[in-house]
């Protein structure tokens, strides 16, 4: 199972890696054409926002197992010990019913894009929404992930950039 984790990890990471490099080439290569060529391109901005969109989606539930979302941690730091633990597994729940819903109603919110496409690159509106149906489905399976690392205090996550979030005995 772990392998497995590990693959989905490498994918959502690889892809927003590809999301940002996209991005930021798209950006800059709109300023060039724009201040430089006096001609600016009519579906990089827009092709820029659908990636940045994704881009945040997926980053969510990486953010989720890194728990690096903005907290105020004054309440889980005045609880005790025995009981902190509770309140984050909560907390955990909250984001697994929140990325689920988020699904659903994205799933069915892509269904009534159908037949529609964008303004500038003619891409079907349901692939473009097809983000937030994929990026809440990693939300929820990451706090999922994040429930099981805050009960039995066993990590499922591999990190490439934080390697201190990773178990001493792995590999």
């Amino acid at each position: 199972m772990k392998k497995i984790l590990r693959i989905l990890d490498t994918v959502v990471i690889g892809f927003m890696c590809v999301c940002t490099i996209t991005f930021v080439c798209l950006i800059f290569a709109q300023v060039i054409c724009r201040f430089v060529l006096n001609s600016s391109l009519t579906w990089s901005e827009e092709l820029a926002r659908y990636l940045f969109a994704e881009l945040v989606f997926l980053g969510s539930g990486i953010c989720v197992l890194e728990k690096k979302h903005a907290s105020v941690d004054v309440i889980p730091n005045l609880l005790p010990a025995s009981i902190r633990r509770y309140y984050l597994a909560v907390l955990d729940l909250l984001v697994i019913v929140s990325g689920v819903l988020l699904t659903i109603y994205g799933y069915r919110f892509a269904l009534t894009a159908v037949g529609q496409t964008s303004p500038a690159l003619r891409i079907p509106f349901q692939y473009v929404y097809a983000g937030i149906v994929i990026g809440s489905a990693v939300l929820a399976l990451d706090g999922a992930r994040a429930l099981y690392t805050t009960i039995t205090g066993k990590s499922t996550y591999h990190s490439y950039i934080n390697p201190e979030l990773n178990e001493e005995d792995e590999t």
